[in-house]
């Protein structure tokens, strides 16, 4: 999105003019912070932020722009005790643990937790 803002800064563009078809962008690979989507604001844009869960599925916002939420008919998302595999409560630091669900996770012959090494609260 920056090297966008550059170039449309550069080549004297309306970025506002290049994106008025468009009703929502999705934007994933990394997360978007504030500059990013006062940015899109700006040009007119409606940003929802979708991120991977592992290998497994996707999580992505809704028209509250409230955080990512999974698709819960393909994967159970949990919190967990790194050390183990109990949950932790709420605002403690766990590991975030994705499992398969429905026809995927049969297909894959495998109901099996992957575990992310990721620390969330």
């Amino acid at each position: 999105m920056i090297a966008l803002e550059e170039y449309f800064e550069q080549s004297n563009i309306d970025p506002r003019e290049v994106f008025k078809s468009y009703k929502v962008v999705i934007f994933g690979g990394e997360a978007l912070g504030p500059r990013q989507r006062a940015l899109a604001r700006s040009w007119g844009i409606e940003l929802y932020e979708m991120m991977a869960l592992g290998d497994v599925s996707i999580a992505m916002e809704c028209e509250m722009h409230d955080g990512c939420h999974p698709n819960e008919d393909l994967a159970l998302v949990e919190c967990l005790d790194p050390n183990g595999s109990t949950p932790v409560a709420d605002g403690e630091v766990g590991e975030l643990v994705v499992t398969m669900l429905g026809e995927s996770a049969i297909a894959a012959d495998s109901l099996s937790d992957r575990r992310s090494d990721d620390r969330q609260s």
